[in-house]
């Protein structure tokens, strides 16, 4: 999460989550951490997934986002797929330090 807080102030963040409403609603009262996003597309409201094309669409349309300007990190290689095959530049999240060095390589971190 620290490195999510460090690009809130740049950036837009928008959390896409595929879970049920149940698992959403608790992880919500939980987790404050989450409050960081300007935006949360959850699977239930919306019906349909990360692994959709028509789910980007969705997405950076309803935000109007530019593909080609927008990352999407995700953990499941299947998604970073339909990502990019919507013109997203995806990053497959193994853990925090090589998803902070990924994004330095883009120049969206600064190199510290």
């Amino acid at each position: 999460m620290k490195i999510i807080e460090n690009l809130k102030e740049k950036y837009n963040l928008i959390l896409l989550s595929d879970h049920v409403k149940e698992w959403v609603e608790y992880i919500l009262s939980t987790n404050k951490d989450l409050e960081v996003f300007k935006r949360k597309y959850f699977s239930y409201e919306y019906g349909m997934l990360k692994n959709e094309d028509r789910t980007f669409k969705y997405i950076l349309e309803n935000e109007k986002m530019i593909p080609c300007e927008t990352i999407f990190i995700d953990d499941n290689k299947d998604n970073i797929e339909v990502a990019n095959r919507n013109n997203l530049k995806g990053i497959i999240f193994e853990n925090p330090k090589q998803l902070k060095d990924r994004l330095k390589i883009l120049n969206i971190l600064e190199n510290k």
